[in-house]
């Protein structure tokens, strides 16, 4: 191999170690995220088992239990793949107590990941702005970063679904808090790695590469593809020194090595081996940064919350003053926190 324009600084995987899904992103995001079961994806702070929120959910559920109920009902808006379902069933566990969960989400993918897990648990496929139940049904309605997705118009859905007496608490998303910046950052990285170019033209120099192991190419084609790759690695590892190596989850870095790799055995590859991996990576790169920009615009600030609880109040929830939920090792301010119990008609 000449030319040799690109250099690649950071020492090469073996292997590749990017394992894109088997199939290209289709559909909606969060649904091929929770289907490949979160391989790439994850926000560093916090996490959605963080002690921060362990702690909250286990008093919040330890309360309700000793509220009177036998058997309360909980609805979890927005449940993922049941992390605050999860949190109430070892909380009743502990009590010895019975309860009966049901997760709402618009991710089928995500709904069969709690089944899985809890196999006792009712899924309702559906958004936290429609939900499909009869007035007044659940003794709690909770959410941890979830209802806020659907709107205010989860608002009213919440109050009406909930049983007079019934407790309702949620963890949202806070605008310029520890997760809306690291995922405001992640965004970023992500787009900027889009904008590289890196994808298209090393998919031009691979195929070069090809062309001229087939003898259908030329030796100043395949250089002039070598050069015009240089610039784009470059700006890529410029993305790579901003975040580092497990930033945006490690993907970018793991963008880096598949190349660092394929780039060292050019002609070991076929045409449409590389434009599979291509598309395979645009299509998590572009759903990733999806993700993040759904939870940045998701984020509450204090007016959003303000209003969020003038709302819950003309439902007919009476709230508790509003908090924030420190997470992460650094404990940094990270969430929200709304609590309030249905008022009696």
């Amino acid at each position: 191999m000449t030319g040799n324009a690109v250099a690649l600084r950071l020492v090469a995987p073996s292997k590749v170690a990017y394992k894109p899904a088997e199939a290209g992103i289709t559909g909606d995001p969060w649904d091929s995220y929770w289907a490949n079961s979160k391989r790439v994806g994850e926000v560093g702070v916090g996490g959605p088992k963080d002690e921060a929120l362990q702690q909250f959910w286990s008093a919040f559920f330890v309360a309700l239990l000793s509220a009177g109920a036998s058997q309360p009902r909980i609805l979890d808006l927005g449940s993922g793949d049941g992390a605050v379902a999860g949190f109430a069933l070892e909380a009743a566990a502990s009590e010895s107590h019975a309860i009966e969960v049901h997760c709402l989400d618009l991710s089928p993918a995500a709904l069969s990941l709690v089944k899985r897990q809890f196999p006792a648990i009712v899924p309702l496929c559906a958004s936290a702005a429609d939900i499909p139940t009869a007035n007044g049904r659940f003794h709690a309605v909770v959410s941890q970063f979830g209802m806020e997705y659907a709107g205010i118009d989860a608002v009213a859905e919440t109050a009406r679904v909930l049983s007079p007496g019934g407790r309702f608490a949620a963890v949202l998303h806070q605008r310029g808090g520890a997760i809306f910046e690291e995922c405001q950052a992640i965004a970023e990285a992500l787009q900027a790695t889009q904008d590289s170019g890196v994808l298209d033209a090393f998919s031009t120099f691979l195929k070069s590469a090809c062309a001229l192991r087939d003898g259908h190419g030329t030796q100043a084609e395949f250089a002039a593809a070598d050069k015009a790759l240089a610039p784009c690695v470059q700006a890529l590892e410029a993305v790579l020194r901003r975040v580092g190596r497990e930033g945006a989850g490690g993907m970018i870095f793991g963008i880096y090595s598949d190349i660092a790799h394929m780039y060292q055995r050019p002609y070991n590859y076929s045409a449409d081996d590389v434009a599979q991996w291509a598309h395979r990576v645009e299509g998590e790169l572009l759903a990733f940064e999806h993700r993040m920009r759904a939870m940045t615009d998701a984020a509450l600030d204090e007016a959003g919350l303000n209003n969020w609880r003038r709302e819950l109040d003309l439902a007919g929830v009476e709230l508790a003053p509003s908090a924030t939920l420190a997470m992460g090792p650094q404990q940094r301010s990270a969430a929200w926190i709304l609590q309030g119990v249905r008022r009696s008609d």
